[in-house]
């Protein structure tokens, strides 16, 4: 092999890796739902990945109560910072806060308050697919984001 020869396959391996690397960073919006059909939330996301193993999630959701919590209402925004393994399939944990105007708090009450500034914990523990190039993706899991605990999340997003 020629030193030449040599070159030019290193020159091919370099460029055919970046062809198939994904580029960062890339910008994303999202539609999630997390719930158990009775209460739950619906919200709206914007995600920024800096790169292939962060990312950071801003949202706007609103809850919804159901025969659990009657009359439960709340609605604010959400910040995330999510953690993730590397590849096209991605298991993901996030950690962050809500701020929500709700009438109620994180342990419920007897009464009905009226409506007041509340801060609740946002956390995520979900596994999704992360597209090689613009596309969409999905997410399912388990999170903890505008004020109810635990409940199952879905969503779908598209990934540029």
């Amino acid at each position: 092999m020629h030193f030449r020869d040599g070159a030019l396959l290193i020159l091919m391996m370099l460029l055919s890796s970046s062809l198939v690397a994904q580029r960062y960073p890339r910008h994303g919006f999202s539609l999630d739902y997390a719930g158990l059909a009775l209460y739950g939330s619906v919200g709206l996301h914007y995600e920024f990945m800096a790169s292939d193993r962060f990312s950071l999630r801003l949202g706007y959701g609103e809850t919804y109560g159901g025969m659990l919590a009657s009359g439960a209402e709340g609605r604010g925004a959400s910040a995330m910072l999510q953690f993730m393994s590397t590849g096209f399939n991605k298991v993901e944990g996030g950690i962050g806060v809500s701020v929500m105007r709700s009438n109620f708090s994180v342990i419920f009450d007897d009464h009905d308050p009226e409506q007041e500034i509340h801060v609740y914990p946002a956390l995520a523990f979900t596994y999704r697919t992360v597209p090689r190039r613009a596309g969409f993706y999905w997410r399912i899991g388990f999170s903890w984001i505008y004020g109810y605990g635990l409940p199952l999340t879905l969503g779908i997003g598209y990934l540029f």
